[in-house]
C-alpha cells in the first residue's frame, strides 16, 4: 500500500485577527457618493489590493433628539439597495461585509458625526424604535447573505438602568431569531461607560453569551492606541464575557499632528499633517497588537477608519489612510503568519493485482523544437482507460525509457507524435519480444523500425508504413478541402477528422497526415478500419492488427470532436485489452444552467415532460446567482445571492426531485468571483475555474481558493437538505489542481475534461467522511484543506488537449470519475469560426448517436438548456432567427424520440449499478 506522509513540510497559514477597513458616507448631495456610488467601489477595490478582505460600512440612523425619542433614516443616506449591492461585490470579490448601524444626531450632507451615546426621554421608546429601524438591516441581511451585523451603537450604554435590561435582551433576542444563522449578531461596546453598563446587565440576569456571537468594542478615542489600555479592557472583557470574541472597532489613525475627542470619536484639530508619520503610528499599533497576541490576548478582527465614500474629495480627512499614498504597500498590513502543522497524507488505496498498461510518449523541451503533443495525448490516452477498473496505467516519457523497464507491462501503447524523435537504444528489441506475449499498439510515426525489428526475428508483422501521406494541396483558411484522407470506415458508420484551420498553429487543428500502411502480407493483417481520400474516395487501411500487433496510422487525439476517429479507438480498447464490454445501451440527459434566471414555465414544462415521458434527468444547478455588472437585472444592478433566497425556484427544484430529476451541483457560481471571464459576469455565461479568454488557472487559484469555493455551494446544498449526486464544472475548464481537488472531493464528475502535461507529484486520498455533503464545511472545512495541501501539482498549460469520452471512466488522469457526456447540447447558434462550437440540431444529435451504438459501452449522453424556449433571451436576440430554427419543445422531443428509437434505455445517474457509490480501486 502506498503511503504519502508529508508532516510540517508545507506550513499552512493562519491569522490570529484580521483587518477590517471601515467606510463613512460621505455625501456631496443627496445622490452622490453613497455605498453603490462608482466611489465607492472603487475604494473597496482598491483596499482590497491594499491586503483587506473585510469592509465594514456605516450606514446612517438619526435620533429625534426630543421627548419623542424615535430613530428613523435620514432622508440624506445610502438606501438599503445600495448596501446589497456593495454586498454582491464584495462576496464576488471573495471578501466579506459588516453593517454597522450608526446613530447620527444631526446626520446632514457632508460626513456627519456619529452619536457616541444618547440619552432618550423615554429608552423604552427608544429601544422600541431602534428594534423597528434595524429590522430593515435584518431583512438586508437575510436577503444577501450579510457577513456581520453590529447593532447597539449609541444605545448599549442604556443596559446600566435595570429596566432596561430585559427589554434589550428581548431586542436582542429578535434579532438573533431573525437572522440566518450564517450572519454574525455583534454588539457594540463604546468605551468605559458601556462596559460598566454591561457588567451591570449581567449582574441581573442579562443573558448576552447566548444571543450574540461576538463584542464590537470601540476604544475610548484617546486610548485607542494605548497597548496597556487595550490589554487591560480585554482582560477584563474575557473576565465578564469569557470565550466571546471580541473585535476592535471605529480605530482611527491620523496623520494630522493635533487631535481632539468630539462626541467619543478623535478628530483632527488642525489642519498640519504627517503622512509618513501616520504610516509608522500604523505600523507601531499592528507591532501592539502582535505583542498582545503573543501573550495571549487575542481580537478577532480590527477595524481601521480607512476612508468615507468620496475617493478624491477636495479636502481629504487627514484621520483616514486611504487617501495617504504611503499605505498603497500592502507590507504594511501584512500580518504575521503563524505554522499550524499540515495534516499528513491519507494514504491513496491499494492498486497491487491489477494489470498494468503502460503508456510511452514522446515530448522534446529544447527549443525551437519544444514538442508536448505527445505529453498531451498520453494524459488523453491514460483517462481512456480509466474505463478498465482491472488496469493502472504507467505513463512514462520515452526519453526515460531503459532497457527491461517493460517487463511488468502487460500492455504497451507507445505514442510515436514527433518524427524527429530517436528511439532508445534496446526500446524496439524490448517491444518486439513482448509482442510474443502481450498486446502492443503503436501510433503513427515510426513503425517502420519496430517491423524492422520483428522482421529480423521472423516475426514478420506482414505490413509496414514508412510512407507519410501529406495533403493534395497546402491547407488553409481559403482552402478547407486541401484534399486528404479524411474520413474512416468503422462497422459500417464514418467517422472523420475535423478539417478547420487553426490560426494559431498556421495548419488544420487536426494533422491531415496519415502513414500509407502497405500491406505485404494481407493473410497476416486484419484490416479494422480504413480511411477514404475526402475528394477522390480513394480507400486505405486506417487500423490493423497482426497478431499481438495493433496500428493506427496517426494519433487519433489530435482534436477530438464528436464524431472524431478517436472513438474507432476506444472501440478496439476493448479487445486490445481482453475485456467484456457491457451489451446495455444507456442514455443520460442533463438539464443545464439551471438557476434562478431562467423562465420558470420553461423549466417545469422540461421536467414534465421529461416525468410523463419515464424518462430519468439531471439538474445541472447553480447554487449561488450572480451578476457582477448588474447586465441580467431589471434594475441593473449587481447581484450575488444564494438559491435560498429565491422560494418559487427551489419549489421548482423540489417539484423536479419528486419527478425523477438527479442534481448535480453545476459549480459553485458559475462565474469567476469579481473577474469578468468569459461573457457578462452572470451565473449560467461565465467559467469560475478558469480564466477565459487568456487561457489560464485564475490569478488567484489555490488548494484553499478552490476548496472554499466548492463548499460555498455545498452549504447551500445542505441548507436545503439537498444532497447532489455528482459535479460539473462550468464550461468544462479549470486547472489541473481544480480537477484533482474535484476528484478527491465528489464521488462522480459530469462533465469533459481539458488534459494538460502535467505530474501529480504528492498525493493524497480524502477520507470518505470529509468528502463533499459528508460533513458540514464549517466543521470540517479546514481539515479538508490541511489533507489536500499536501497535493504537489506541476502543471504546463501552454498547450491541452479534449475528448469526450464514450463510456464511463473510473478513473482517469486527474484522479476523477466520469459520467460521459457524448453528444453535446441542442444549440442553433453559430460562433465564432476559431471555437470550432458546431451548431447541433436534434439531427446531429440523433446522428452522433447512431454512430456511438458501434462502439461497445458508449453512453448517448446530451444536455439541453430551457433558455432554448425563450425567444426573447438575449441569447437568442444576439443570433437572429436561431430561435425560429430551434423549433421550441421539439428540440428535446425529437432527441428523446430519436435516442429511444435507436435502442437506447435513458437511465439515472443515481443508479447504483452504472455508478457505484464506494471507490473503485
Amino acid at each position: 500500500m502506498r503511503f504519502i506522509l508529508l508532516l510540517f513540510i508545507i506550513p499552512s497559514w493562519a491569522f490570529a485577527f484580521e483587518w477590517e477597513a471601515g467606510i463613512r458616507e460621505n455625501f456631496l448631495t443627496n445622490k452622490t457618493y453613497s455605498y453603490n456610488s462608482d466611489s465607492a467601489s472603487r475604494i473597496r477595490r482598491e483596499l482590497f489590493d491594499r491586503g483587506y478582505r473585510r469592509i465594514s460600512l456605516h450606514p446612517r440612523l438619526q435620533y429625534a433628539g426630543d421627548e419623542r425619542s424615535l430613530f428613523f433614516m435620514p432622508a440624506i443616506k445610502s438606501p438599503l439597495t445600495d448596501l446589497g449591492v456593495m454586498n454582491a461585490r464584495v462576496s464576488q470579490a471573495n471578501g466579506f461585509m459588516t453593517i454597522k448601524p450608526m446613530i447620527f444626531s444631526n446626520p446632514g450632507l457632508g460626513e456627519a458625526k456619529p452619536a457616541a451615546r444618547i440619552n432618550p426621554v423615554k429608552p423604552e421608546v427608544a429601544i422600541a424604535s431602534y428594534d423597528q429601524q434595524i429590522s430593515l438591516f435584518l431583512q438586508l441581511s437575510r436577503q444577501h447573505d450579510v457577513d456581520r451585523l453590529v447593532v447597539g451603537s449609541g444605545i448599549t450604554h442604556l443596559l446600566k438602568d435595570e429596566k432596561n435590561v430585559a427589554r434589550f435582551e428581548a431586542m436582542l433576542r429578535g434579532f438573533r431569531k431573525r437572522l440566518t444563522p450564517s450572519t454574525e449578531l455583534i454588539l457594540e461596546i463604546n468605551g468605559s461607560e458601556d462596559v460598566k453598563a454591561v457588567e451591570f446587565a449581567l449582574l441581573h440576569n442579562f443573558d448576552l453569551t447566548h444571543l450574540v456571537e461576538g463584542i464590537a468594542y470601540v476604544p475610548d478615542a484617546d486610548q485607542a492606541l494605548n497597548l496597556e489600555n487595550l490589554k487591560n479592557i480585554r482582560v477584563q472583557l474575557e473576565g465578564i464575557l469569557p470565550g466571546l470574541p471580541v473585535h476592535l472597532s471605529r480605530i482611527v489613525i491620523p496623520s494630522c499632528l493635533k487631535t481632539e475627542v468630539t462626541g467619543g470619536e478623535l478628530y483632527c484639530a488642525d489642519s498640519e499633517k504627517d503622512q509618513k508619520a501616520q504610516v509608522t503610528k500604523f505600523i507601531n499599533f499592528k507591532k501592539d497588537l502582535i505583542a498582545l497576541e503573543n501573550q495571549g490576548i487575542l481580537f478577532r478582527t480590527v477595524e481601521i477608519l480607512e476612508a468615507n465614500t468620496d475617493f478624491e474629495p477636495k479636502n481629504p480627512d487627514p484621520r483616514y489612510p486611504y487617501y495617504n499614498p504611503n499605505f498603497n504597500d500592502p507590507l504594511i498590513y501584512e500580518l504575521p503568519k503563524k505554522p499550524i502543522a499540515v495534516l499528513p497524507a491519507f494514504p491513496i488505496p491499494e492498486t497491487t493485482g491489477k494489470k498494468i498498461a503502460c503508456v510511452l510518449y514522446d515530448k522534446n523541451d529544447l527549443p525551437p523544437q519544444v514538442d508536448r503533443i505527445g505529453d498531451i495525448h498520453s494524459v488523453m490516452l491514460e483517462s481512456v482507460l480509466g474505463a478498465f477498473p482491472a488496469w493502472k496505467v504507467r505513463r512514462q516519457r520515452l526519453k526515460s525509457y531503459t532497457q527491461g523497464s517493460l517487463q511488468d507491462c502487460q500492455s504497451v501503447f507507445y505514442l510515436a507524435t514527433n518524427f524527429a524523435q530517436e528511439l532508445p537504444q534496446g526500446f524496439a528489441d524490448e517491444v518486439a519480444l513482448l509482442s510474443n506475449r502481450i498486446p502492443v499498439v503503436w501510433f503513427n510515426y515510426k513503425f517502420s523500425e519496430l517491423a524492422l525489428n520483428l522482421r529480423n526475428r521472423n516475426q514478420d508483422p506482414g505490413f509496414d508504413a514508412a510512407v507519410l501521406i501529406q495533403p493534395d494541396s497546402a491547407p488553409s483558411p481559403q482552402n478547407e478541402d486541401p484534399g486528404f484522407f479524411r474520413f474512416f470506415d468503422y462497422q459500417g458508420e464514418t467517422f472523420f477528422k475535423l478539417a478547420q484551420w487553426n490560426p494559431a498553429s498556421h495548419n488544420f487543428a487536426a494533422s491531415p497526415e496519415l502513414h500509407f500502411i502497405n500491406m505485404k502480407d494481407a493473410d497476416k493483417v486484419e484490416v479494422l478500419s480504413k480511411s477514404r481520400h475526402s475528394k477522390t474516395n480513394a480507400t486505405i487501411p486506417y487500423a490493423v492488427r497482426s497478431g499481438n500487433i495493433w496500428y493506427m496510422a496517426d494519433s487519433p487525439f489530435s482534436f477530438v470532436h464528436y464524431e472524431d476517429r478517436f472513438y474507432i479507438l476506444t472501440d478496439l480498447l476493448w479487445d486490445i485489452l481482453g475485456e467484456t464490454a457491457p451489451t446495455e445501451r444507456i442514455a443520460l440527459i442533463r438539464i443545464e444552467d439551471v438557476n434562478p434566471s431562467l423562465d420558470m414555465v420553461s423549466l417545469r414544462w422540461a421536467m414534465d415532460y421529461l416525468a410523463d415521458q419515464n424518462v430519468p434527468y439531471s439538474l445541472g444547478v447553480i447554487p449561488w446567482f450572480a451578476d457582477i455588472i448588474g447586465a441580467g437585472g431589471p434594475d441593473f444592478q449587481p447581484q450575488f445571492k444564494p438559491i435560498t433566497k429565491f422560494p418559487s425556484f427551489v419549489s421548482q427544484l423540489r417539484h423536479g426531485l419528486r419527478r425523477g430529476g438527479s442534481l448535480v451541483m453545476h459549480g459553485s457560481v458559475h462565474s469567476a468571483g469579481c473577474l469578468i471571464s468569459g461573457y457578462d459576469g452572470v451565473s449560467g455565461g461565465d467559467y469560475e475555474f478558469w480564466l477565459y479568454p487568456e487561457n489560464r488557472p485564475l490569478p488567484f487559484d489555490s488548494i484553499d481558493w478552490a476548496t472554499r469555493r466548492l463548499e460555498l455551494g455545498i452549504k447551500v446544498f445542505q441548507d436545503l437538505d439537498m444532497k447532489p449526486v455528482a459535479f460539473e464544472v462550468p464550461h468544462y475548464a479549470a486547472s489541473v489542481m481544480n480537477y484533482v481537488v474535484f476528484s478527491k472531493m465528489f464521488r462522480w464528475n459530469y462533465h469533459r475534461t481539458i488534459y494538460f502535461p502535467n505530474s501529480i507529484n504528492a498525493d493524497t486520498a480524502l477520507p470518505e467522511r470529509l468528502r463533499a455533503f459528508n460533513c458540514d464545511p464549517a466543521k470540517c472545512g479546514d481539515e479538508r484543506r490541511a489533507i489536500l495541501s499536501n497535493l504537489r501539482i506541476e502543471a504546463d498549460y501552454t498547450a491541452f488537449g479534449g475528448m469526450a469520452l464514450p463510456f464511463i471512466i473510473h478513473k482517469d488522469a486527474y484522479g476523477q470519475s466520469l459520467i460521459p457526456e457524448t453528444l453535446g447540447m441542442i444549440d442553433f447558434a453559430f460562433y465564432d469560426p476559431q471555437t470550432w462550437r458546431p451548431v447541433s440540431k436534434p439531427e446531429d444529435i440523433i446522428r452522433r448517436a447512431r454512430k456511438l451504438k458501434v462502439i461497445r459501452g458508449a453512453a448517448a449522453s446530451f444536455f439541453w438548456h430551457p433558455q432554448v424556449l425563450n425567444p426573447n433571451s438575449r441569447y437568442y436576440r444576439e443570433v437572429p432567427g436561431s430561435y425560429e430554427r430551434m423549433g421550441g419543445k421539439k428540440s428535446l422531443e425529437l432527441v428523446v424520440k430519436g435516442l429511444r428509437d435507436l435502442g437506447y434505455e435513458f437511465k439515472s445517474i443515481e443508479d447504483k449499478t452504472l455508478f457505484p457509490e464506494d471507490d473503485v480501486l
